[in-house]
């Protein structure tokens, strides 16, 4: 049971050039191509390397070949991938939300380094983790929660050092059911949250220098899940009713991107020029030009389905 979209549906209705380099994941016998299609006018622009995690308990690295993203390699991960991200240094942090067989599991927290297909850092922080971002290449880490273990909220972010198990800092966001997912401004070290809030609406957090209490952004949309920055420092938010927002760091809304089917989570290639969307609706990855919103092309495995969605998604190189 994924007890995120469960639980929400129930209150609802009541870039870089190629690398050589070993990357997270176990190789893949399986070198089928997955055709970017309409993606050559992009191509120069494209993310080398994609993770793309299924809620069916895998996470698959996909390379850039000719023009065609081939699947290169797979890690395992029944504990429900959420939240993925990339630093520099190619290490790559997941977000687990938890399985359990009646309600919500134990979550985790798993850093895998260049190379690995096991995690050099593992964290049971007691929460059901939505998502994960690391400042200063993992010297330090954010997470959103969707709520405390064996809880369906109250949405939390929590802030880890470089060690152990135990958040440093948990601070619950008011007034929210689950905390969905972050994102973390590099010049004003803000952080913010995409959260839904007691009445299942959409809202965003903000997290004055990543610390202190959360300060709402004052904008209110449909479902909220995944949460980005552009170059621009403007805040793109999937919206489950279909569409990605964009917002100012003010709260004014400067653009819909229109999406076929339901935007989950986001990521940026390197350049900020295109956006990679993982498609809860259809079981796949789109691929859109940025900031004009012109999908160029989708990527889609035979594995994703509608009990094995995709889910979480990360590029590396990650954006500069």
């Amino acid at each position: 049971m994924h007890f995120s979209r469960f639980a929400i549906a129930l209150l609802l209705a009541g870039c870089g050039a190629a690398t050589n380099a070993a990357l997270p994941g176990v190789p893949s016998n399986d070198a089928s191509a997955y055709q970017a299609t309409g993606l050559s006018g992009a191509l120069r622009h494209a993310a080398p390397l994609l993770y793309v995690g299924s809620v069916g308990g895998t996470i698959d690295t996909f390379t850039l070949v000719k023009g065609q993203y081939q699947k290169t390699g797979q890690l395992q991960d029944s504990n429900g991938p959420e939240g993925l991200h990339t630093d520099a240094l190619a290490n790559l942090y997941v977000a687990d939300q938890g399985i359990g067989t009646e309600g919500p599991g134990v979550g985790d927290i798993a850093v895998y380094p260049k190379g690995a297909s096991q995690p050099s850092r593992f964290i049971v922080p007691g929460y059901n983790v939505s998502d994960v971002i690391a400042v200063k290449n993992g010297a330090h880490l954010y997470a959103s929660n969707f709520g405390p273990d064996g809880q369906f909220g109250p949405g939390s972010m929590s802030f880890y050092g470089a060690t152990g198990d135990a958040p440093l800092r948990t601070t619950t966001i008011p007034s929210s059911f689950q905390a969905i997912s972050l994102v973390r401004d590099s010049s004003t070290k803000d952080v913010f949250v995409s959260y839904s809030d007691n009445s299942g609406n959409g809202r965003i957090a903000r997290f004055r220098h990543g610390r202190g209490r959360a300060h709402d952004l004052g904008v209110t949309f449909g479902t909220p899940w995944g949460i980005a920055e552009d170059r621009s420092r403007n805040l793109l938010v999937a919206d489950g009713n279909g569409p990605i927002h964009v917002y100012s760091q003010k709260g004014k809304l400067l653009a819909n991107i229109t999406v076929p089917g339901t935007a989950y989570r986001m990521a940026f290639n390197a350049d900020y020029t295109l956006l990679y969307v993982t498609n809860f609706g259809n079981f796949d990855v789109e691929i859109f030009t940025y900031p004009a919103g012109k999908m160029v092309g989708t990527i889609h495995a035979p594995e994703w389905n509608k009990s094995a969605w995709t889910d979480g998604i990360a590029v590396w190189p990650p954006p500069q």
